[in-house]
């Protein structure tokens, strides 16, 4: 499978995740956990992020810059999460929070901050 490939097949697997999962009665307990949802929005968005910009670094020399990477990426999640909260907010039994999609973006924010920092220190 091709450099390209892989980060694309990966996000969209994810993606498809959590769009199979906003239909469904919600499944996370936050009595085991305080405030569990949010910290699974920002790991889940936050590997939407690294994956978003992999694949966009991988795919055309337009996305060598960091910054421009960084700023796609970040746009994208936080459309990405908004969409989520939309299609939650049609499910019986779950709803829409705005905490949620900060959730998301400060997930995607600090993933792409070890991004770009991962990528700086290897490449």
């Amino acid at each position: 499978m091709s450099v390209i490939l892989k980060p694309v097949v990966l996000l969209a697997a994810l993606l498809a995740a959590v769009a199979f999962e906003s239909t469904l009665p919600a499944t996370i307990n936050n009595d085991v956990l305080p405030h569990l949802d949010k910290i699974i929005h920002f790991l889940v968005f936050g590997l939407v992020a690294w994956l978003l910009a992999s694949a966009m670094a991988a795919h055309h020399r337009l996305f060598e810059s960091g910054f421009l990477v960084v700023f796609i990426s970040l746009v994208l999640v936080a459309l990405l999460g908004v969409a989520d909260e939309w299609i939650q907010s049609f499910t019986p039994s779950r709803h829409a929070e705005v905490g949620d999609v900060l959730a998301d973006i400060a997930g995607g924010f600090v993933f792409l901050l070890v991004y770009l920092r991962m990528k700086h220190h290897f490449f």
